[in-house]
This record gives structure tokens, sequence and C-alpha cells, in this order.
């Protein structure tokens, strides 16, 4: 038999599973799933949404923080302190957590 991520008889040789197209990633529903070599793959959140592509959320203002903190430790996980303006420095003078844009 041939080993997990790959199919054939094992006699005759085995070949790998491309994981993104049998389901067999870690992929966010809002990401992009794309075959490496053997049997890995890459996860990229798709546009609009910002996150570890394991993990993905709404981007409203596309300064790469979520809307939303992601359930990741990450930098791109933490939640944008102003969500409706593009602040992709996340300055925050006066340490409130609403970013000087706003």
């Amino acid at each position: 038999p041939c080993p997990s991520g790959f199919v054939g008889n094992g006699d005759d040789g085995c070949v790998s599973v491309d994981p993104c197209s049998v389901g067999m990633h870690s992929c966010d529903v809002n990401a992009l799933c794309r075959a490496t070599s053997g049997t890995g793959h890459t996860c990229e959140c798709m546009v609009s949404y910002v996150g570890t592509g394991q993990h993905c959320g709404v981007d409203s203002d596309l300064d790469g923080y979520p809307d939303s903190r992601l359930p990741c430790q990450a930098s791109a996980c933490l939640q944008d302190n102003c969500p409706a303006i593009p602040n992709s420095g996340q300055e925050d003078q006066t340490g409130v957590g609403i970013g000087n844009a706003c």
C-alpha cells in the first residue's frame, strides 16, 4: 500500500495526491489552497480577507488587519484598531486601542 497522501497499489509505484483538490488541506474557507511538491500545500487568504491562510477574516479597509481578531497568534490575526479607515501601521498615540486614523 501507499503512504498517506499517495495513491497507487504500491507495487507499481505511488503518486502524490493534490491535497487541495481532494480536501486534504488546512486552509480557511476564505483562502486559496495551492499544492506544493509532494503532499504539501500553502494557503493564502482571498482578496478582502487577511490572516494566516488557515484563518482568514474580513479586512474592510484592506490595510492588512482583520476587522475582528482571529484565533491565531500571528500579527495578521490581530484586530484592526480602525476597521473602516486604512492604517497599516496601526498607530495609536493615545493607547486606548483606537487608531490615530479614526
